[in-house]
C-alpha cells in the first residue's frame, strides 16, 4: 500500500497481525506472514525504491513500475500457495467461500480505492504526467476518497498524514542525496583512473 516495507509492516501489519489473532492464527505465524508480505510492497508500484533509484540512476521510474508488476505478482502468489499449504497443515480456521453476492458488493466498495494505482501507473505510461506529478494526483485522488466520499478522514487526521509524510520524504531526499554524492564520487574516481 504505502511503497515502503517498514511503512507496511508497522502501519497494516497491527492490523493484520490482529484480526488473525483473532480468527485463531498462532502469534508466530501472524508476524512472519506479515513480514513477509510487506516486502512486497516495495516490488509493486508505488514503489519509493523504485522511485529512489530511478531518481539516483536518472532512469524512467514508468519503467521500474512497470518492471516490478510481475515479480510482485509472483511473490504475492507464491506467499499465498505457502500461506494455503501451511493454514491446511496446521489446521488454522477457513473464512466460509464468498458467494458471488458478497464478492460483488466487496469489489465495489473496493473498487475507487482500486483505481489509484491505476492512475498512477497509467499516467506515467501513457505520458499524461511524471513520476512527482502523479504522485501528486494521487495524493488529491486519496484526500477526496477519504475525506469527501468516504468521509472517514478528519483534519487532525489529515495534518497527522502530512507530518508522517515529510518525515518520510526528507529520509528519502536525504537516501537520494548520498546516492547521488556518492555515485557523483565513483564517476570522477573512475574517471581519473582512465586518464591516469
Amino acid at each position: 500500500m504505502s511503497g515502503a516495507a517498514v511503512s507496511d509492516a508497522a502501519g497494516l501489519g497491527q492490523v493484520q497481525i490482529r484480526a488473525m489473532r483473532n480468527h485463531g492464527y498462532d502469534k508466530g505465524f501472524s508476524s512472519a506472514v506479515t513480514a513477509a508480505s510487506s516486502t512486497i510492497g516495495p516490488m509493486i508500484p508505488p514503489s519509493l525504491p523504485a522511485v529512489v533509484y530511478a531518481v539516483a540512476a536518472g532512469i524512467s521510474v514508468g519503467a521500474l513500475f512497470i518492471a516490478g508488476i510481475l515479480p510482485g505478482l509472483i511473490m504475492a502468489g507464491l506467499l499465498l500457495l505457502m500461506v494455503a499449504i501451511l493454514s491446511h497443515r496446521r489446521g488454522y480456521p477457513r473464512e466460509p467461500v464468498p458467494t458471488a453476492g458478497e464478492a460483488w458488493r466487496a469489489f465495489r466498495g473496493a473498487f475507487l480505492p482500486l483505481l489509484t494505482p491505476v492512475i498512477i501507473i497509467g499516467g506515467i505510461v501513457e505520458g499524461t504526467f511524471t513520476a512527482t506529478e502523479a504522485a501528486a494526483v494521487a495524493v488529491l485522488y486519496s484526500a477526496l476518497l477519504g475525506g469527501v466520499v468516504y468521509r472517514e478522514m478528519k483534519w487532525a487526521d489529515f495534518v497527522q498524514v502530512l507530518r508522517e509524510t515529510a518525515q518520510l520524504s526528507a529520509a528519502i531526499g536525504l537516501i537520494v542525496a548520498a546516492a547521488t554524492l556518492y555515485g557523483s564520487v565513483i564517476i570522477r574516481a573512475h574517471s581519473g583512473l582512465l586518464v591516469a
